[in-house]
C-alpha cells in the first residue's frame, strides 16, 4: 500500500488514498 503511487498512476494513488481513509475510518468504528 505505501509502494502504491510511484508504480501506479496518479489515478490509482488517489483512490487508494480514499480506501485507505476508509479502512481507517472502518477501524475507528471497530475500535469503538
Amino acid at each position: 500500500m505505501l509502494r502504491s503511487g510511484k508504480t501506479e498512476p496518479v489515478a490509482h494513488s488517489v483512490l487508494g488514498k480514499r480506501i485507505n481513509q476508509i479502512q481507517i475510518n472502518w477501524a475507528g468504528l471497530l475500535v469503538w
